[in-house]
């Protein structure tokens, strides 16, 4: 894979997610990497560390409830790998299989973890957005203006974490 410029190549970072899902990967405090579907985030600029305005930031949701939810909390970094259509059936298994119960969810999916700068990512991925954590929070039921998403997403009371990271490098086939 070869990095690229995030700020000067445009994505389609919603049909990239929604349509063919990515794969959250983290590598805990403890040294375990584990990897998850998801479905969800967003994709644009933020804030401004004092060298740089406008971050290119990612940012993704966790249940409280999934095995990635502890490792992401005590990573400093995490990747989003959009893997290649071939292996969209492995990204099920990495969304409904518990990295609690495969000590390698990864090789146990079929695919394979690769590091940049120590931060894993999923090898057979035609982007890899290579992200460090600069924000986390839960959701709380008491920011929702849209009742109706809180019924439909939240009847179970199991608010995601929101995770946002600074795209650190952006690599591509």
């Amino acid at each position: 894979m070869k990095e690229f410029d995030i700020k000067e190549e445009s994505l389609n970072y919603h049909a990239l997610l929604a349509k063919n899902w990515g794969a959250l990967t983290t590598k805990g405090a403890d040294g375990r990497v584990n990897s998850m579907t998801i479905s969800w985030g967003q994709y644009g600029s933020l804030w401004m560390n004092g060298r740089e305005n406008n971050l290119p930031v990612a940012t993704v949701y966790v249940r409280t409830r999934r095995f990635t939810r502890p490792l992401m909390d005590s990573s400093a970094a995490f990747s989003i790998s959009f893997v290649k259509p071939e292996y969209k059936k492995a990204l099920g298994f990495l969304g409904s299989k518990s990295g609690a119960d495969y000590p390698d969810k990864i090789a146990a999916s079929g695919l394979t973890t690769e590091f940049y700068n120590g931060i894993p990512y999923i090898a057979e991925s035609s982007i890899v957005l290579v992200c460090r954590k600069l924000y986390q929070a839960r959701l709380q039921e008491s920011g929702f203006v849209d009742q109706e998403i809180k019924t439909a997403s939240y009847s179970d009371g199991d608010y995601h974490v929101e995770y946002v990271g600074q795209i650190v490098a952006a690599l591509k086939e």
